[in-house]
């Protein structure tokens, strides 16, 4: 049983014409120390989201707002994929958080293996990622990507000009609805099941 059903519109109309960087879960990168920094390749691939118009968070943690269905986005004038070291050391804030592989300074780095590094620097992607307060949509999800804090979003022209109707929209309809949910998200859930297998939410 779900605990809550999301309503996600604002998020919708907010991902028209929207391309943000993502992480590529399936990537083994290679682990490097620069100037006692410990820094991970990833690989960054810019996608244009595409959320459900309905989500539903799942006990305990599944919250599934977007759709798997998230291509490049090439179209809106984005990069292609591209290699990234990523830091690893939350602590140390006067590193940069990502550096192109093309900027790294590989022959000033030492190579390290991932069984060398302290236990809280690996694969941490709760650091890596984005919170959209926005839209109030979530940045990782079960089975999409994980969208990426310190690197740029693009966005279009025509989406710029949306943007307050996507917020005004999130705040003022799909909060509250959400927060209606709560209480009554069994009921909501029953009914919306037949439609699952829709792709509607």
């Amino acid at each position: 049983m779900s605990s809550c059903i999301t309503f996600n519109t604002g998020a919708k109309l907010d991902n028209i014409g929207k391309a943000v960087p993502t992480l590529d879960l399936s990537h083994n990168g290679r682990y490097f120390k620069l100037n006692g920094v410990a820094y991970k390749e990833i690989m960054v691939e810019y996608r244009q989201l595409n959320p459900k118009w309905v989500g539903v968070c799942r006990l305990p943690h599944n919250i599934d707002t977007c759709n798997d269905d998230t291509p490049p986005a090439e179209s809106l004038g984005a990069p292609k994929a591209e290699l990234y070291l990523v830091r690893l050391d939350i602590h140390r804030n006067d590193a940069p958080a990502f550096i192109k592989a093309i900027d790294f300074d590989y022959a000033a780095a030492k190579r390290v293996e991932k069984k060398d590094l302290p236990v809280y620097y690996i694969d941490n992607h709760y650091y890596f990622k984005q919170v959209d307060f926005e839209t109030l949509t979530k940045s990782m999800y079960e089975n999409g990507p994980l969208v990426l804090k310190d690197l740029p979003t693009i966005r279009t022209v025509g989406n710029q000009i949306r943007r307050p109707v996507a917020i005004m929209l999130s705040y003022g309809v799909d909060l509250p609805l959400t927060m209606v949910s709560y209480a009554i998200s069994p009921v909501l859930y029953i009914i919306l099941l037949p439609f699952d297998g829709a792709g509607i939410f």
